[in-house]
């Protein structure tokens, strides 16, 4: 067992943590580097072909990429950082004069320093109409000035129903005065792959309404977002691919019950409120009802939730960070309170990382974790030292 024990402030314990939940993902991948160079040494070095003459001799050698097919090259341009760099391209030569309009979209909207916001907007919608689609990323920039809000709510109305997004597989939005969500956005629902939403109200869902399906999201991030948990429980219902949940600081709903057969990381953390002059913290309770993949469960420590429980997650390997932000943790039989285990019938021996925050030089509640979850290979402690 490696034991890691930090000295400092949560922002530094947090760099170890992650170390320790990729610890297992390095060794495997440093495994399968040293397999895959074992068999290309025992493979033959295949020969150069001799250099083709047709179409100009040496010069028509030189522009290789030009040569591969208009969906190749496509995919290329989609995946360049910015839509400038990408529409940049038809310059390039005739060959490639036509490939930024039939190549899926990658609009960024990012900060540009001395462009007025009316000219940014009029800038994006005249992109959406000179693109034909289909898109693979719309993204606003969390410095940008273009933000999802009650006076720009007709102008991203409007986008989401351009056809240029016909088939959008990642969406990053950025939002501002908890203006909601436009239902258009709904439309994605059976391309998107990734969705990363950020201070913004997700709009109510009726019991009556369709089902939601979300048959490809694999990533579905949830920032300083407002939403019931009617509607959060039919959106997550809806994920049946989803591998990777994150909600921070939600708000209008108290408990989160999960129930997926394929997420494999989860990471949260509560988010507070001033209610007649007193702190009240919102989302406060995480309960794991079923989750047979979870691999990575990661409540943050500020704010909470300050109830955690898992009945069902056969596979948790990583566990942390834990502080006394979590009053109450409960894991099959154990019981934790206080970051104190008081009880358990059953050990857990999945978990291999596991991380304590303000723990400080209790030994006899360390050695109460180590029972709880004897197969650690790495336990990571932060002790925070008052000067």
């Amino acid at each position: 067992i490696s034991v890691w024990v930090a000295l400092g402030t949560l922002q530094s314990f947090s760099d170890y943590y992650f170390l320790a939940a990729a610890a297992m993902d390095d060794a495997a991948a440093a495994a399968a580097a040293c397999a895959s160079k074992k068999r290309r040494r025992k493979e033959p070095v295949p020969q150069n072909p001799p250099p083709s003459t047709e179409g100009g001799g040496d010069d028509a050698n030189l522009d290789l990429i030009s040569r591969l097919p208009d969906e190749i090259l496509g995919t290329i341009i989609s995946l360049l950082p910015s839509t400038k760099g990408a529409a940049r391209t038809a310059i390039l030569s005739s060959r490639w004069r036509h490939l930024w309009r039939s190549a899926p979209l990658n609009l960024s909207v990012d900060f540009v320093p001395y462009v007025q916001e009316r000219d940014q907007i009029a800038n994006i919608s005249k992109i959406l109409a000179a693109h034909p689609g289909p898109a693979r990323r719309l993204s606003f920039s969390e410095c940008g000035h273009i933000r999802l809000r009650p006076s720009l709510y007709d102008s991203f109305d409007g986008w989401f129903r351009s056809s240029a997004l016909d088939g959008l597989e990642e969406l990053d939005l950025y939002g501002n005065d908890n203006c909601p969500l436009p239902l258009s956005v709904l439309r994605f629902a059976p391309t998107l792959c990734v969705a990363k939403i950020y201070c913004c109200a997700f709009p109510e869902i009726e019991a009556a309404a369709p089902a939601l399906s979300f048959p490809r999201l694999k990533q579905l991030k949830l920032h300083s977002v407002s939403i019931s948990e009617t509607t959060l429980h039919r959106l997550l219902a809806g994920c049946t691919a989803l591998e990777a949940l994150q909600l921070h600081h939600i708000s209008g709903l108290s408990t989160v019950r999960i129930v997926s057969p394929t997420v494999r990381s989860i990471s949260v953390s509560g988010s507070h409120s001033i209610l007649y002059n007193e702190e009240v913290l919102l989302f406060s309770e995480l309960v794991i009802e079923d989750a047979p993949c979870l691999e990575r469960l990661i409540p943050y420590d500020v704010p909470g939730p300050r109830t955690v429980r898992v009945i069902a997650a056969p596979k948790l390997t990583v566990l942390g960070c834990l502080s006394r932000e979590i009053s109450n943790l409960v894991i099959g039989t154990i019981i934790v309170k206080d970051m104190i285990p008081i009880s358990f019938t059953a050990a857990v021996r999945t978990v291999k990382v596991l991380a304590l925050q303000s723990i400080g030089l209790n030994l006899n509640a360390i050695v109460g974790f180590l029972r709880c979850f004897p197969c650690i290979e790495k336990l990571y402690i932060q002790v925070n030292v008052k000067c």
